[in-house]
């Protein structure tokens, strides 16, 4: 009996509209993409302390440093859509849109942007990365308007019915 009243105190503490689901949510994303966001200057401002770990020829070196850089601005995007799409949205129930997202940016948008930009219009290495990880920036947008104003909190438990 001990164990129902605790349950039941814990409903209402989310019943009482202290904290919403989405709230919380919010809160996350802020904690997510303030944590990756201070982190992108490493790489761009200390570059050395990274390349210095290898023994790189000059033109590797020149390559290194721009993929740091491209990555660097992609992790601030990344610091928001992964846990966000990953985290929030699929923790809530709503794997489908994760999974179709997914699907949408990386066999539509990015494998043949990449490979074309590789094979075909001979771009730069560094231009294939930027293609390579355009999916982060794209997928920022349907997951801040899903998180934000979607419908993806499911119900994941089910109601047991007591005898008695």
């Amino acid at each position: 009996m001990r164990h129902q009243r605790q349950c039941g105190d814990w409903k209402n503490y989310w019943n009482r509209g202290w904290r919403t689901g989405k709230e919380i949510c919010q809160k996350i994303a802020d904690i997510v993409c303030y944590i990756g966001g201070n982190r992108w200057d490493i790489p761009v401002f200390h570059p050395d302390s990274i390349l210095s770990l290898y023994d790189l020829s000059p033109e590797a070196m020149v390559l290194a440093n721009h993929f740091l850089i491209i990555l660097s601005v992609v992790y601030v995007f990344m610091a928001y859509q992964m846990p966000a799409n990953a985290g929030i949205i699929k923790g809530g129930g709503c794997v489908e849109f994760g999974a179709k997202l997914d699907s949408i940016c990386i066999c539509l948008i990015v494998i043949p942007l990449s490979c074309y930009m590789a094979f075909v219009a001979d771009a730069s290495p560094a231009v294939v990365v930027v293609c390579l990880n355009i999916d982060q920036f794209i997928k920022c947008v349907p997951v801040f308007w899903k998180v934000n104003y979607g419908n993806w909190m499911k119900k994941l438990t089910k109601e047991t019915k007591t005898s008695g």
